[in-house]
């Protein structure tokens, strides 16, 4: 994003303009919902040519080709789908209402049981608001509650506070940047008042940031959603500021690609590899590094799976674990916690499954813990199965009857 904007701002309106369109092709490409910044960006260029032409405006036909061959890949190619959007809201409703505890089941797997309680048989977002919209308003509320907390979790170095902990330091940082990306929407709003200069560049700022703020509120506010946008409405608040009232002010005038590398090259220091303590370009080696010693990931999971040898049997694994069918061998057939539609001895006899996967959350999953058949097999109770202990993964451990 911020290349983008590297290259487009500086130079002559229709070259700026025809740089963010390229720009938002590529980034809808890469993430589904930057459709939305690709279709506005469509609707404001549209308009521009239009103006252009209604006052007889000399304009090139390039801006026009690139605007058409915007269009036709926004309608032919739109990676937007719908059920992904459905099932991250889905989600994270329960997330949300399972961090305020006001959903005690697991939110990942039952989802689907808070919103039938709340939305009825909604299926989408703004099936959702319709329904319920005060508890649309509530989901709305509760991200919004929890964004500095999130916010300053991102923006925390290793050395001054842990990231999950609401410290005094989380807190500062987290509204401080608030602030400045408040101001800039309130710059933002009275250079449409005021028709001010810069003021499509202003809107291109807002169009690139959409999908994010929208995700923010809507779904929720996830670290890697505002690691998106955080940087980019930060470096442009602060700009704003500094035009505004006179700060930070320097010498040496440089050109916006020179001070989007300067600070592209601080952020990149000063930002952490958390787990591992250091800061600076030193990539940690191993996923201990990446991921903190003793912590159990879905790498050292599949690398277990993959590595079980039981002569040539027909493996059935039960799992948690998710979709991971496709880095399995493929004689290894998988059923997830959720297809469970009976009791367990039966689920398990029909299905011929004879690997289950237990850890913490398939423990209280609420399809397995009231079930007697599945208690009395964790305990080591039930005749045929043994138990399997899981390197790196000190907590889960893996039970097989052949």
């Amino acid at each position: 994003m911020m290349l983008v904007f590297t290259f487009a701002l500086g130079r002559k309106k229709d070259q700026m303009l025809i740089i963010l369109l390229i720009g938002a092709v590529i980034l809808t490409f890469i993430r589904p919902e930057y459709s939305l910044t690709l279709l506005l960006s469509i609707i404001v260029v549209s308009f521009y040519v239009l103006y252009q032409y209604l006052t007889y405006q000399h304009f090139k036909y390039p801006i026009i080709i690139t605007l058409l061959i915007a269009s036709f890949l926004l309608i032919k190619y739109n990676p937007t789908d719908g059920q992904r959007s459905s099932i991250a809201f889905c989600q994270h409703y329960a997330y949300s209402l399972f961090q305020f505890d006001l959903w005690k089941e697991d939110p990942w797997s039952y989802c689907e049981l808070a919103m039938s309680k709340d939305f009825g048989s909604a299926k989408t977002i703004s099936e959702a608001l319709i329904a319920n919209p005060s508890k649309f308003l509530g989901h709305v509320v509760r991200n919004i509650l929890i964004l500095p907390k999130e916010l300053g979790s991102l923006l925390i170095p290793f050395f001054i506070g842990e990231p999950g902990n609401n410290t005094v330091p989380v807190q500062v940082a987290a509204y401080s940047v608030i602030l400045i990306v408040l101001f800039w929407f309130i710059g933002f709003f009275f250079s449409l008042y005021q028709g001010q200069r810069n003021l499509l560049q202003k809107c291109f700022v807002l169009i690139y940031a959409m999908p994010v703020l929208v995700s923010t509120i809507l779904i929720y506010p996830r670290p890697h959603y505002l690691l998106m946008v955080v940087p980019f409405l930060l470096i442009f608040g602060i700009q704003n500021l500094r035009e505004k009232f006179g700060l930070l002010r320097y010498k040496a005038k440089f050109s916006f690609p020179i001070k989007t590398i300067l600070v592209a090259s601080i952020l990149i220091y000063v930002t952490p590899w958390r787990l591992s303590g250091k800061s600076g370009l030193t990539i940690p080696e191993g996923q201990a590094g990446i991921h903190g010693k003793g912590l159990c990931t879905s790498v050292d999971n599949l690398n277990f799976l993959n590595h079980l040898n039981f002569e040539n049997r027909e493996m059935v694994l039960l799992s948690n674990l998710g979709f991971i069918s496709t880095f399995l061998p493929k004689d290894m057939r998988v059923y997830h916690h959720f297809d469970k539609n009976s009791n367990f001895d039966e689920f398990i006899l029909r299905n011929k499954i004879n690997l289950v996967w237990i850890n913490s959350a398939l423990l209280n999953d609420l399809n397995f813990r009231n079930d007697s058949e599945f208690k009395k097999l964790v305990i080591g109770k039930s005749k045929g199965w043994k138990r399997m202990n899981i390197p790196n993964c000190p907590n889960d451990f893996l039970l097989f009857n052949f």
